[in-house]
């Protein structure tokens, strides 16, 4: 345009913010609060609990209220991760609340003595299940259950 200076000129910068795609459904929901929560438990556990409880009735009560404890627990996620929309799990939310301290050593023994005793409970419960049809007479022997755990173990982690 004639008659206007570079002065007089005025910048605008357009900005992007970049992010995913938020395409989660109910379905993954479920899914994956189960996943958490569930777990493998399901499979190994039904036995032992009708052993301790002595009766179906019994058995079936502490199934509903294990089931109800879960539901409460994923519910509880729910809630914080609608009140602290960020990734990162339960250390965001506590990092969130109590600070860096806090979170890491929540973190810290999270990962020391829930995540690994788990996958160490989940693969020798597959060793198991892999095991029990060559051995349909008696019991694997241990040291086999315990040798094929520690491949699954060192081979998925």
């Amino acid at each position: 345009m004639a008659g206007e200076s570079d002065s007089d000129k005025e910048v605008v910068i357009e900005t992007r913010h970049v992010q995913m795609k938020k395409s989660i459904s109910f379905f993954h929901c479920v899914s994956f609060m189960y996943s958490l929560t569930g777990h493998v438990s399901v499979f190994i556990a039904p036995a032992a609990v009708l052993t301790y409880t002595g009766s179906v009735g019994l058995s079936l009560v502490m199934w509903f209220f294990g089931g109800l404890m879960n539901l409460c627990f994923a519910l509880c996620f729910t809630e914080l991760a609608t009140m602290f929309p960020k990734s990162g799990g339960a250390y965001a939310y506590i990092l969130e609340v109590f600070g860096q301290f806090t979170a890491f050593m929540i973190a810290w023994g999270y990962l020391a003595l829930i995540v690994a005793p788990f996958w160490a409970y989940c693969s020798y419960s597959t060793s198991v299940y892999i095991l029990q049809p060559f051995f349909s007479s008696c019991k694997p022997p241990e040291q086999a259950l315990v040798g094929l755990a520690m491949w699954i173990l060192g081979s998925t982690v």
